[in-house]
């Protein structure tokens, strides 16, 4: 199925001080990799931020940006305009930061995000894993401008999926959401309250692309 069976342990850096949150996020908000669809960073981003920490949360990382001195406004987001693709990562380390969570935390923020998600109420059309594996690319061109999604296969026998997202690293702390994500994703799809995800490789640890496999 794929040349690293051995999953990969996601680490997701310390951002428990001003300082370490400043610094990462200059990292992801210089980033020229791409653009994300305001309609992503507003219901996958901001609604779950919001559904985990709480209402008020936004406006709390929204003034926690400001006062460390990055001119960002994520209360206004258009749904229909693009924006840098570094601000899903600026918005989740700043509620890491602001509210003492953890990779377990960020990793259930994923999965929280699949039930406000566009992308899920879409592929929610799908009967099957099958055809919402295969459909995912074309869903995922339209809320990034950047990467891609790449099915690798589908196996009845265990049943499981495996994908890769190439050319789309921000930051750790993308793929450990991305984690919670798509194993939200296939929960809601088949039904299982038994998934297992593992990650293959990492692009955040040094690897080509990041490999994802889902069992259920």
């Amino acid at each position: 199925m794929t040349e690293n069976t051995s999953p990969r342990t996601l680490i997701l850096p310390s951002v428990s001080t001003e300082d370490e949150l400043k610094a990462e996020l200059q990292k992801v908000l210089n980033l020229k990799v791409g653009k994300v669809r305001g309609v992503s960073l507003n219901n996958d981003s901001l609604k779950s931020v919001e559904a985990l920490a709480g209402t008020g949360a936004t406006e709390k990382v929204q003034a926690k940006l400001k006062e460390l001195g990055f001119d960002v406004d994520i209360t206004n987001l258009d749904s229909y305009e693009w924006y840098p693709a570094g601000y899903d990562a600026a918005i989740y380390l700043t509620a890491a930061h602001l509210f003492g969570w953890g990779e377990d935390d960020i990793e259930n923020l994923g999965c929280v995000a699949t039930r406000a998600s566009a992308f899920t109420k879409i592929i929610m059309r799908f009967v099957s894993m099958k055809l919402t594996l295969r459909s995912a690319p074309e869903y995922w061109r339209k809320y990034y401008d950047f990467g891609e999604l790449v099915p690798v296969g589908y196996f009845e026998d265990e049943p499981s999926i495996i994908f890769q997202i190439k050319g789309a690293h921000v930051h750790p702390i993308i793929e450990i959401f991305q984690k919670g994500y798509y194993r939200g994703v296939v929960e809601l799809v088949t039904g299982s309250t038994n998934i297992v995800v593992h990650v293959h490789k990492s692009a955040a640890r040094g690897d080509e692309y990041t490999e994802y496999k889902i069992s259920w």
